[in-house]
């Protein structure tokens, strides 16, 4: 059942603020994943922490598969995803691969499953598409 808080902001607009954790462990560094929903606003933030290279490869693809889950069963226009997923994505490899652009870092092993999560639900992965100094890349 998601918690909700309601709010009010300085300039008298009423939110509401749904929290839903849908992947939780009992150690707090493992894999969680929050919502955060602005209802009157009509843009949810999808905000993730993944697994890093230390979990089991099923722990890593249930991650994922959550995540997808969860991407596809809302229904809001705006979605963004924001998060930590330990992974490098490494360069666009091929011409239909335009959701990821060509400024990314090299690609390590967690990066072979970010890209099919990026295809499979037709986002951006925004880090890629624009060229920064190499100190403010991020994973």
């Amino acid at each position: 059942m998601p918690a909700f808080q309601r709010r009010q902001c300085s300039r008298q607009h009423e939110f509401v603020h749904q929290h839903r954790f849908i992947r939780t462990a009992n150690n707090p560094n493992q894999t969680f994943m929050i919502k955060k929903t602005l209802i009157n606003t009509g843009i949810d933030n999808l905000r993730v922490y993944a697994s890093t290279s230390n979990y089991s490869e099923k722990e890593v693809e249930a991650f994922y598969m959550d995540l997808e889950k969860f991407y596809r069963e809302d229904h809001t226009f705006f979605k963004v995803i924001i998060g930590h997923f330990n992974a490098k994505i490494g360069l666009r490899r091929t011409s239909e691969k335009r959701h990821i652009g060509n400024h990314g870092l090299k690609c390590n092993e967690e990066g072979e499953r970010l890209p099919q999560l990026i295809m499979a639900s037709k986002t951006i992965h925004v880090n890629s598409q624009f060229q920064k100094p190499h100190p403010k890349r991020w994973t």
